[in-house]
């Protein structure tokens, strides 16, 4: 069992990404989903696919296909991939949440995730939208 999930979940994105794989499977959870929705809004995931549709949620997965710079080159060592790195913000043990007024100095390298009251969002779409909420992560 996973302790946190989002983390391992973003985890799993940056490792692909760094090993040059096209997809990764992982457990699905309503959270997960909106997250990698975000996430292939932003351009860092290529497709989000839910395996097994009418079976149990616990026996639903989700197929994430991953991103990269170069689409031309077909060999794994030749492809950048879109994930550098990623942060996990706000902890199991240590929750951060930032206001409306913070988000502005917080944008300052790749993109804030944020948990707020309309649902997952970005940091520029919540600032858009005049919201704050709990800062999940950061990727770039």
């Amino acid at each position: 069992m996973v302790g946190d999930p989002i983390a391992d979940m973003i985890t799993r994105i940056k490792n692909a990404s760094c090993a040059g794989k096209d997809s990764i499977v992982i457990s699905f959870s309503k959270i997960k989903n909106e997250i990698a929705n975000v996430l292939k809004d932003e351009g860092y995931l290529k497709s989000v696919d839910v395996i097994g549709k009418d079976k149990l949620p616990y026996l639903r997965k989700l197929e994430l296909g991953i991103a990269y710079f170069d689409k031309a080159a077909l060999s794994s060592e030749n492809r950048k991939p879109r994930v550098q790195d990623v942060k996990r913000m706000s902890k199991l043990s240590r929750r951060t949440y930032i206001t409306k007024n913070e988000l502005a100095a917080n944008n300052s390298r790749g993109v804030s995730v944020l948990s707020t009251t309309s649902g997952i969002l970005t940091g520029k779409m919540a600032k858009q939208k005049g919201l704050g909420g709990e800062l999940l992560f950061k990727i770039w």
